[in-house]
């Protein structure tokens, strides 16, 4: 968490400093606890950039995971002048979430804590309907059992199987938007049960079949998932210009397909399932292809995004994943 060594608070911190004056070990855990899959080997300053991106596009994913107690004390610091703070008894073993998500200021008094919250999060916080907000438990129980090992995957295996066809052709839509870039081009069973997905689509093929090809693709990119994640340490740290061409080709494509990804769960997050799957089952036929509409208009955001971050990845250091 973020603490004051001293009194008056002078609210100074911008969004990237609150998502990153802290330990790498504590903004990890941040990343755990509002479910952001991240790689560890990527540098504070990134993920900083990436945690400051996420809470300003979408700060109910990180408010849901909150207790209701720590809700209204946001709304009554909310209701407060920046100066202002809330007093709470101060217990060094069991931190309050909203510090561990890097939400306010803490001056660590004798008994108790003061706490404050900058101007720069009161700024993304000041339209959100907090009253609203449905506090759920951040994860699954049997994904909780997994502890650190939960991954994207983990998270898409417990949506209802409509919303993964939903979630599939989301990222193959992004995919053709950036030129067939993605690792998964190069996985023939990924691309032969794609395919399948997309002639049964053209068929109009009934639920039973696209959950069934659901479940394949799932299997499919828990196995490209897995090649990735072993891919990471080989490259860390490493500078770009001792990779082969190869190399910085595919560790390229798949930061941006797992980056796409994340960034199609966050738009899901707030769709209701039955949503998604009319989403998918309103698709119209023309000219020999699918179109889906509303699944087409959230890929085309995404690979704008997508084509953004690469930007600034690129104009920045040389070093590939940390």
């Amino acid at each position: 968490m973020i603490t004051l060594r001293q009194l008056p608070y002078i609210d100074i911190l911008s969004l990237n400093d609150m998502m990153s004056f802290d330990t790498k070990v504590n903004i990890i855990e941040h990343c755990k606890l509002a479910r952001i899959d991240i790689p560890k080997s990527w540098r504070k300053a990134q993920i900083a950039d990436a945690l400051a991106d996420i809470f300003t596009k979408d700060p109910l994913w990180t408010l849901e995971v909150l207790p209701e107690e720590e809700l209204e004390i946001l709304k009554k610091l909310l209701s407060s002048s920046t100066e202002e703070c809330i007093k709470y008894p101060r217990n060094d073993a069991k931190y309050l979430l909203m510090q561990k998500l890097h939400l306010v200021v803490t001056y660590e008094a004798a008994t108790e804590w003061h706490i404050f919250m900058p101007s720069s999060i009161r700024k993304v916080l000041d339209n959100v309907p907090l009253g609203a907000i449905h506090v759920k438990s951040e994860i699954p129980v049997t994904l909780k059992e997994k502890g650190d090992h939960i991954n994207l995957i983990d998270i898409l295996e417990h949506y209802p199987k409509l919303s993964q066809v939903a979630f599939f052709v989301t990222l193959e839509l992004v995919n053709l938007n950036l030129g067939n870039k993605f690792p998964y081009e190069a996985f023939l069973p990924y691309i032969d049960d794609l395919q399948g997905l997309e002639e049964a689509m053209m068929k109009g093929a009934k639920q039973p079949t696209l959950e069934r090809y659901s479940e394949l693709l799932l299997m499919d990119m828990r196995t490209l998932y897995s090649s990735i994640e072993k891919m990471v340490p080989t490259l860390e740290g490493k500078d770009s210009s001792t990779l082969t061409d190869a190399q910085y080709d595919y560790a390229m494509h798949s930061g941006t397909m797992l980056n796409a990804m994340q960034k199609i769960f966050l738009r899901f997050h707030h769709i209701p399932s039955e949503d998604l799957a009319k989403m998918v089952l309103a698709n119209k036929k023309k000219s020999g292809l699918l179109h889906f509409e509303e699944l087409e208009k959230m890929a085309q955001e995404i690979a704008e995004e997508l084509l953004m971050d690469l930007m600034k990845f690129t104009m920045g250091d040389k070093s590939v994943l940390g």
